[in-house]
């Protein structure tokens, strides 16, 4: 089929170019057995028949584009929707999320303005910028670098946008600063853990800093428990302090 299309197409295509040419002068189109020289209205009469004919035959061969196929009826969108005013408790039931679903109780934002009230006593220097959060297939995700070697980073909960695990990460050589390390990380865990006992929380990271920087050479994990969240930390020369937060 594709070669008589093909076939026709270039007919419909030399006839009309012929039969001009046999116009010009006659004596192209003589017969090769008599040597007879056709008429100029023989020449236009069957290049004309010939052209229209080759079209026709053309236009039936070239196969017709398939209809697209009938898509089932779809069911009717119901006519209320919820309020974009109504809370999204109202509209997610947490309990039907993932089977392994933690959370620390707050989104990313609140969690960089309680950092960054909590660092002002210390350093007012160190502030987080607002996050970009990255879209991932199962959580999403954010980073924020303080400075040389220190860094911020968490899942979060599509469910409900709120933070699903927290690591600050004090890299490179300010691993060994311990005070500094401190100031960090209480930072961080009095903005994820604020009804914790303040006396409780401080001892526990300094505990924990400090057991984790001692194993530099062997790193060591260190777990504790802090009101309703979990702490773990470890250190080595080529990750720095790793500070984990997470919830039971």
């Amino acid at each position: 089929m594709s070669f008589l299309v093909g076939f026709f197409k270039v007919l419909a295509m030399a006839l009309p170019v012929v039969t001009i040419a046999g116009l010009i002068s006659p004596k192209y189109l003589r017969d090769p057995v008599s040597g007879a020289v056709p008429r100029r209205r023989a020449i236009i009469i069957w290049g004309t028949i010939g052209s229209i004919l080759s079209v026709v035959v053309l236009i039936a061969l070239v196969p017709k584009a398939p209809s697209p196929p009938t898509l089932p009826q779809t069911a009717a969108l119901p006519e209320s929707t919820p309020s974009a005013s109504e809370p999204i408790a109202a509209a997610v039931d947490l309990k039907k999320g993932p089977k392994d679903y933690k959370s620390l109780g707050i989104t990313p934002e609140v969690f960089r303005m309680r950092f960054n009230k909590e660092m002002t006593k210390v350093n007012g220097d160190y502030k987080l910028a607002e996050f970009d959060i990255d879209q991932g297939e199962v959580y999403d995700a954010f980073d924020r670098t303080l400075g040389t070697g220190i860094a911020i980073v968490g899942t979060v909960n599509k469910v409900d946008g709120s933070i699903r695990e927290l690591m600050v990460i004090v890299g490179g050589g300010d691993a060994s600063h311990t005070l500094r390390s401190i100031a960090f990380l209480l930072a961080a865990t009095k903005a994820v853990n604020p009804d914790a006992p303040a006396k409780e929380n401080g001892s526990t990271v300094i505990e924990m800093t400090r057991f984790a920087l001692a194993n530099l050479e062997t790193p060591k994990s260190i777990e504790r428990t802090v009101g309703k969240l979990e702490y773990t930390a470890s250190a080595s020369h080529s990750t720095g302090l790793m500070f984990a937060i997470s919830s039971h």
